[in-house]
């Protein structure tokens, strides 16, 4: 069997770890993988016991060069653990760890991928940096992206060696469509830091609950933004109605029945969450972030919502839309479970082989 080695930066509870835990268990038993990372924490996506753990540790050393230091140091250590595994495919799984293996394990024989997982402007511009990176990526056997928007982000003659593939979606949200009479319960997934921009659906939401006394907003995750998120509530007098319980367990269940969706992004490569919530038929509102993705899932008014970032206004209206009509709201959900699940794991697994045996 082929030996394929994926480096990225932890398997910590982010989107991007939670991709390359399915990869892993849905590859392993075709392949013989390895995953390698930076850093190892105490929460963690499982890996199959099949698949090989590598962790680099962190760099011992301090003092005025220790980021320089730290660099070179990583580097090296990457080397030693590609030469350790001699992988017939190293897959470099997110931006900047691709740019390191590829920089790394410039002078060693196997196939490599850069595998993009967030919006590129974000992680390289559109300067310099870009430039360097698009050289690197060129010696690469492919590069692959979530969307075409990112695709569309490299010179064509990158293009030509760039494929998109979706994120599979777990199985626990490809599951028949809740079909009663929805509570007025509002949902969100996500860290809780800007970027996701959960401020704008707690404003919209106060509109919501004027209107609708009953209605509920949880949002699930944590991050360092939930200090600001409370006081916003509490500013607000949503204390009772609005909840930020965490990080917790049994997302599928926790959000089945809700009556509504948000992703309130200003950039994403392309949101887990909100392909899982239209897999699990839920009605979707979202921002037309930068970077393409939700567009590129939503055709506006037909299987979702698509409203401008930060238009508190527009995201309040569609919102009081789904939980006033229910029949429009159980429309879009149904129009949203057909995009979502065209990514179930095992298509997404088989997309992923034929990259490897082309």
């Amino acid at each position: 069997m082929k030996k394929i080695m994926f480096y990225i930066s932890s398997m910590g509870r982010g989107g991007a770890e939670r991709v390359l835990s399915y990869l892993a268990e849905d590859l392993s038993g075709q392949y013989h993988i390895t995953v390698l990372t930076d850093h190892a924490y105490e929460q963690e996506y499982a890996l199959p016991k099949s698949v090989r753990r590598m962790n680099i540790g962190d760099y011992p050393g301090k003092g005025l060069f220790a980021p320089i230091v730290r660099k070179l140091w990583r580097e090296k250590k990457i080397r030693e653990a590609y030469r350790e595994v001699m992988p017939d495919i190293a897959v470099g799984f997110m931006g900047k760890n691709a740019v390191r293996l590829l920089v790394a394990a410039r002078k060693e024989k196997g196939i490599k991928i850069a595998a993009i997982r967030m919006n590129p402007v974000h992680e390289f511009g559109n300067g310099l940096y870009k430039r360097v990176v698009c050289g690197l990526f060129m010696r690469t056997a492919w590069v692959v992206c979530q969307n075409e928007s990112q695709r569309q982000y490299f010179p064509k003659g990158l293009q030509e060696k760039t494929v998109v593939i979706k994120n599979p979606i777990g199985e626990a949200f490809c599951q028949p469509r809740y079909e009663g009479a929805r509570p007025q319960k509002i949902v969100a997934v996500g860290r809780l830091d800007d970027n996701k921009n959960h401020q704008m659906l707690i404003r919209a939401f106060q509109k919501v609950h004027a209107r609708f006394p009953s209605a509920v907003l949880t949002i699930y995750g944590e991050g360092e933004a939930r200090s600001k998120l409370e006081s916003l509530t509490g500013e607000l007098g949503l204390e009772k109605c609005v909840m930020l319980p965490g990080i917790v367990e049994q997302i599928p269940e926790k959000i089945y029945d809700a009556a509504a969706y948000v992703l309130c992004s200003v950039s994403e490569g392309i949101s887990n969450a909100l392909l899982e919530a239209m897999a699990l038929g839920l009605a979707v509102v979202s921002t037309d972030c930068e970077g393409g993705s939700a567009a590129e899932l939503i055709r506006d008014g037909e299987n979702g919502f698509l409203v401008p970032v930060n238009d508190v206004d527009a995201l309040s209206e569609r919102l009081m839309l789904l939980l006033e009509d229910p029949e429009r709201n159980r429309r879009l959900g149904n129009s949203a479970a057909e995009v979502g699940r065209q990514c179930g794991r095992q298509q997404i697994a088989k997309e992923w082989e034929r990259l490897f045996n082309g």
